[in-house]
């Protein structure tokens, strides 16, 4: 059995950085990954731009029962120090809309630079190695993987959650945490796509629209509410309000509500504004169809969906 100092598992962004961050401490450090390529997630996040942090940060911007839990650690490591770790390895900032990429406009920029780091700092790195089971002892840490066992001083813990089996956080680092008698809270889907009921969201489909979104439980309780860009796609609606919403609605039917939407798309305009806009077509525009009398007000698709409930 191999006795590491520091054991880090999980090859993505926070086991890079937390790896090259011990080595440079003086620890030995032995970096774990399963896939066969460190930080696979990575290279897909910002569209393959790598969105590395954000201008504004504050604890609402955080879903969750208790929106400060992440704000004790994001102030230890805010946002300028993140700009400065990874200026002073090699990845120059650009903003655009209060979102940080590397100039050079590619996530893999970021991997290489966290590779190169990992090497300078002498990080040992096993890739196609998972680990199987993870049990403390009195001098440190039984790691098993399916080709060996170590006994580790420390564990540092980065497996992400289930995110994105297809690059690897599969869930698997949950029963890890439990092994180490940490509480697990059920995982459940969020930053997501909405599956609605029905089937008229085909005929939306492709339509982008500005307008707001609301969750309500079954007994009209708000549990979260949204706006900005709404996708019609045809399972549902997609978009960032919808991401940020997300979480509530698979909470709640995780707890067996069945939780109902809200959408107002065109916000812009008060129920009273438009009921008299209504009411000026159908007096000085002539006969027309249900269809002839949204045009101009609404995207052609988004009409018929309407018409037809």
């Amino acid at each position: 059995m191999r006795s590491i100092q520091i054991m880090v598992i999980g090859g993505g962004a926070a086991g890079m950085m937390a790896a090259v961050t011990a080595a440079r401490s003086g620890k030995k450090v032995l970096l774990l990954e399963k896939g066969k390529k460190l930080g696979k997630k990575l290279l897909a996040t910002g569209n393959g731009r790598c969105n590395f942090t954000n201008e504004y940060q504050a604890p609402e911007c955080y879903r969750g029962e208790d929106r400060t839990f992440i704000w004790t650690a994001l102030q230890e490591f805010p946002q300028e120090k993140t700009l400065e770790w990874f200026h002073d390895i090699g990845i120059l900032p650009k903003a655009r809309d209060g979102y940080y990429y590397p100039a050079s406009g590619q996530a893999a920029s970021v991997v290489e630079a966290l590779v190169r780091q990992l090497k300078d700092a002498g990080v040992e790195v096993r890739t196609e190695e998972a680990v199987e089971a993870l049990s403390p002892k009195e001098n440190g840490y039984l790691v098993e993987t399916e080709k060996n066992n170590y006994l580790a001083k420390k564990v540092i813990l980065t497996v992400g959650g289930m995110a994105a089996p297809i690059h690897g956080s599969s869930g698997d680092g949950y029963a890890l945490a439990q092994c180490l008698g940490l509480s697990v809270i059920p995982p459940l889907p969020a930053l997501t796509s909405l599956v609605l009921k029905g089937d008229f969201m085909k005929a939306w489909a492709g339509v982008r629209i500005q307008g707001s979104v609301e969750l309500f439980s079954k007994s009209g309780e708000s549990l979260a509410k949204d706006r900005g860009e709404l996708q019609m796609v045809d399972y549902g609606i997609s978009g960032i309000p919808v991401f940020q919403i997300s979480r509530y609605g698979a909470r709640a039917l995780e707890q067996g509500d069945k939780p109902y939407l809200l959408m107002d798309i065109m916000p812009e305009y008060s129920r009273e504004a438009l009921l008299r806009e209504l009411e000026f077509r159908r007096q000085n525009l002539g006969k027309q169809s249900g269809q002839e009398a949204l045009e101009g007000m609404l995207h052609a698709k988004l009409a018929k969906v309407l018409l037809r409930s």
